[in-house]
């Protein structure tokens, strides 16, 4: 009894592991092409690698902001670290996500800075 108990909390154990680990290997090592509000319509890109997001305009190149970024569930959750924007470095915002069809949606939960609050992208982003 006490062995199966213990298959058990580390089977559970095991499962949520990898299904956290998924959630952010998701994201990492991917690019997405949207369009934010940086005050006026401009095509971006957030480059996600390891523990880090670029926000890219795409016209110039230029990184505007790089932050670290963490993922639990569909939510994902970013720091600046340094950029151009008005936001304060250690600002941070809270975001829903969803994947479907190479297709990235993001909604704001929160955000601490109140010039990024409305310049999220509104439409799907696409996969690059």
């Amino acid at each position: 009894m006490r062995y199966l108990r213990y298959m058990k909390t580390l089977s559970i154990s095991l499962l949520l592991i990898i299904t956290c680990s998924f959630a952010k290997a998701q994201l990492a090592g991917t690019k997405w092409t949207g369009t934010m509000l940086v005050p006026e319509a401009t095509s971006v890109s957030f480059d996600f690698k390891k523990d880090t997001l670029n926000l890219i305009i795409n016209d110039s190149g230029e990184i505007v902001e790089t932050m670290t970024y963490t993922v639990k569930d569909d939510i994902i959750t970013i720091k600046k670290l340094e950029g151009h924007s008005p936001c304060d470095e250690g600002s941070l915002a809270v975001l829903k996500y969803a994947i479907k069809n190479d297709l990235l949606t993001v909604t704001v939960v929160s955000d601490a800075c109140d010039d990024r609050k409305g310049a999220w992208p509104t439409e799907p982003m696409k996969k690059e």
